[in-house]
């Protein structure tokens, strides 16, 4: 599952677009940022970051995971960022449909791309 190189947003059944990373106010100013596009919004109490590493930053996982008739006014940001002291590695898992999972381990030296 490819991801993007740039940020993105990404709305179940509308796919992603680029994020425009100038116009970034920081975590504070997202419900304002995402409000000018026209998303709803509770404010940032409402969200849940989450670091997502391999293919779980694919529109096509995400797709996938949140599927618009579930999720018809999700609006999922997909900030670019790394992540240091930290490594992916292959998870001793597969997943329900047969892939092998990755997870972060602990490393000192390494910087890791996450969104």
């Amino acid at each position: 599952y490819p991801r993007p190189s740039p940020s993105f947003l990404f709305r179940p059944g509308r796919g992603a677009r680029p994020f425009p990373c100038r116009e970034w106010p920081g975590i504070g100013g997202l419900p304002g940022f995402l409000g000018a596009d026209g998303s709803p919004t509770d404010g940032c109490a409402a969200w849940t970051p989450v670091l997502a590493i391999g293919s779980n930053a694919s529109p096509q996982q995400l797709e996938r995971k949140f599927p618009a008739a579930l999720f018809p006014d999700a609006t999922i940001p997909a900030i670019k960022g790394r992540l240091r002291g930290f490594d992916v590695a292959y998870a001793p898992l597969l997943s329900s449909y047969g892939s092998v999972t990755a997870t972060l381990e602990h490393s000192p030296s390494c910087t890791v791309e996450v969104f």
